[in-house]
């Protein structure tokens, strides 16, 4: 993979458990609470991050994977934009929307991250050639004062509909520093179509991401996937060739919508996960309630790009 040989020539690379394709070691365990659960699908990044083994790991997100560990274990993942990073030689690296991403305990190190794994191959053919990232200036903090000059998308309705009002609390609190203090200004949006934008999202990634896994797990071989993977493949191959063409059709609705929001805020601010870490019972039945609101923001988004950095003042 050719982030992954750019992170060993840079000395941040880690290779861990995913839950969904890469399971096998076990049950990842949340270093914070081990009997709480770590959120996936780059579960061993996001935990061994948090544990301090190590300062940064790279996972793979096409619907919340990194931001939703990074979220229950308390460190910052970053969504890049579709294409900024070389997908060669991922298990899903021919799709459109998936990325790999970093994880990392600040903002500072996902940053620093991200612009030693940007950019792509000669043999990358979906890869962008984006321009250098804007790097952080460690040494002050003086450009806290450019804050002031953001303007902030917020969807009330997403604050109202979690299940622990410690989220939306902790979200408040930090939307009213943002504001009093650094000068952000609050916008409230509202952001149309979200379930035809979730419709249009799972048979995007889960068309591109059955067509990337058929050839790696022939005869037999998807017995070594988990049960709930297994059902979500199911699902996946139910879909048709006129499924994903409507899907595709939804999505360039979508981003005209996002268009149209992101000419008047330059960030969408949301709750990651509608829930606090829940109790892991591994083996048990699947919880679809609390699986839904897992994913329930990060949904509404995938198409984008997003990061999650802990609540912090």
């Amino acid at each position: 993979m050719v982030v992954v040989e750019k992170g060993w020539r840079r000395g941040i690379v880690e290779e861990s458990d995913g839950h969904e394709v890469a399971s096998w070691p076990g049950t990842t365990r949340n270093p914070h609470a081990p009997e709480r659960y770590t959120g996936g699908s780059s579960s061993g990044p996001a935990a061994i991050v948090a544990s301090g083994l190590c300062s940064a790991a790279l996972g793979t997100d096409g619907g919340g994977s990194i931001r939703i560990p990074s979220s229950l274990c308390g460190v910052v993942g970053l969504k890049s934009t579709y294409g900024r990073t070389d997908m060669e030689g991922s298990l899903c690296d021919s799709g459109t929307v998936e990325i790999i991403g970093p994880i990392a305990s600040t903002v500072e190190d996902v940053m620093l991250v991200y612009a030693a794994i940007l950019g792509s191959s000669p043999a990358n053919r979906i890869s962008l050639k984006p321009s250098a990232p804007c790097l952080p200036i460690l040494s002050s903090y003086d450009s806290l004062n450019a804050l002031g000059s953001l303007r902030l998308g917020k969807y009330t309705a997403w604050f109202n509909d979690v299940k622990s009002t410690d989220i939306s609390d902790k979200c408040e609190d930090i939307l009213n520093l943002l504001s009093k203090t650094h000068g952000c200004k609050m916008v409230e949006i509202a952001i149309p179509d979200l379930d035809e934008m979730r419709t249009a999202h799972i048979v995007s990634i889960g068309s591109e991401m059955l067509c990337s896994v058929n050839p790696y797990f022939e005869e037999g071989k998807w017995l070594r996937l988990s049960y709930d993977t297994r059902t979500s493949i199911a699902l996946f191959q139910s879909f048709t060739a006129t499924d994903y063409v409507a899907a595709q059709c939804l999505r360039r609705r979508i981003m005209y919508h996002h268009m149209e929001i992101f000419k008047k805020v330059d960030f969408i601010v949301t709750p990651t996960t509608g829930y606090v870490s829940l109790t892991d019972h591994s083996g048990n039945e699947c919880n679809y309630n609390g699986a839904n609101h897992d994913n329930k923001f990060n949904g509404g988004l995938n198409l984008d790009m997003g990061c999650y950095s802990p609540c912090k003042s």
